[in-house]
Parts: structure tokens; C-alpha cells; sequence
């Protein structure tokens, strides 16, 4: 039987070689002088990755712009895409969804976005709960990259650097107790 420790080592391998699919031929690492990937790798774990992702999600309908791997334990992590999956072009984001209620005391840290499981008439129109309680999961956005995300969604134009994402679409819940 695996492990928590053993599917965590497996997630944080998965979550650094996310990483390198946005990265040009010279890493990041590179620069600062420490490993040197070649590109021919960088790629071949790209598209191995990228393979162990599915579209379909825990949503309905599914989000347009994201690759899921589901782990078998109620959470999810996420590739998130600069375009819709036909368009796209690179990985902005990844992430890791959490389920949850619709519930400011349940509300994981780190945690700033909350996306109801109930199927709603479109993608945008499931950010949020509709009522307390509500179930669905709540995501954290970790970017991968240094770039400039346009105005969407209630959100204003800005810049956003690598790291966790804390101003990604947050959505405030509601105290159910």
C-alpha cells in the first residue's frame, strides 16, 4: 500500500517537472549556475508528464484551460494552460485542488479559490459556492513563470510572478457555523 510520505515524494517529483515544461533550453537552474537539464529531457518529461493528465475534472463542465491527475485520495492536481486546451501554448499555473465545503472555517491555508462540484451553466459560473455548505473543492494556483495575466473573470490586469498565486480569483465563503 502507498504511503502519504511516498505519494507526496511522487507529487513533489511531479509538481518540479511541471516546472520544466515552461522553462527555455536554459533552465532557470542554469543561470544561477547549479544543473544543467538538456532541452531533448526537458521535453521528453514534458510530453511524459503532460501524458498522465486527463481532461475531465472533478467540474461540470470541465474547465477549458486545465489538465488533471487525479490521486486517488479526493484531491487533484492541476496543470493550468495560458489558452483553451486547443490553443494552448504553455503552463502558467499548476495546482492543487482540495475538497471542501463552501465554508470560511474550511477554507485549507494557502488555499484562495473555491469552485462548486454542482454543474453550472458554464465554467465561470461555478467560481464560488451558490449557498453555504456547498460542496465542491477549493485550488491553489502556484505560477510557474514570470507573466502578465490580462483582466478575466473579475479579476484586474497585473503582473504575476513565480510562486503561490494568493490573489488568484479569490472567492470569500461564507461562515457556516
Amino acid at each position: 500500500m502507498e504511503t502519504r510520505s511516498t505519494r507526496a515524494a511522487v507529487i513533489g517529483l511531479a509538481v518540479a517537472a511541471i516546472a520544466l515544461l515552461t522553462l527555455p533550453a536554459t533552465t532557470r537552474a542554469q543561470e544561477k549556475g547549479s544543473l544543467e537539464v538538456p532541452t531533448a529531457a526537458v521535453r521528453a518529461v514534458g510530453e511524459e508528464l503532460v501524458s498522465t493528465f486527463i481532461q475531465d475534472s472533478p467540474f461540470d463542465p470541465d474547465a477549458p484551460e486545465h489538465l488533471w491527475f487525479d490521486n486517488q485520495d479526493g484531491t487533484y492536481l492541476f496543470l493550468h494552460f495560458d489558452k483553451p486546451l486547443p490553443e494552448a501554448t504553455r503552463i502558467i499555473y499548476v495546482g492543487w485542488a482540495v475538497r471542501g465545503r463552501w465554508c470560511a472555517e474550511e477554507q485549507p491555508q494557502g488555499f484562495t479559490h473555491f469552485h462548486r462540484t454542482a454543474k453550472a451553466p458554464a465554467w465561470d459560473a461555478g467560481h464560488g459556492g451558490s449557498k453555504p455548505g456547498e460542496d465542491g473543492y477549493w485550488l491553489k494556483h502556484i505560477a510557474v513563470e514570470r507573466f502578465e495575466m490580462p483582466a478575466m473573470m473579475g479579476m484586474s490586469a497585473r503582473t504575476i510572478e513565480p510562486g503561490l498565486d494568493r490573489m488568484f480569483m479569490p472567492t470569500k465563503a461564507p461562515q457556516c457555523s
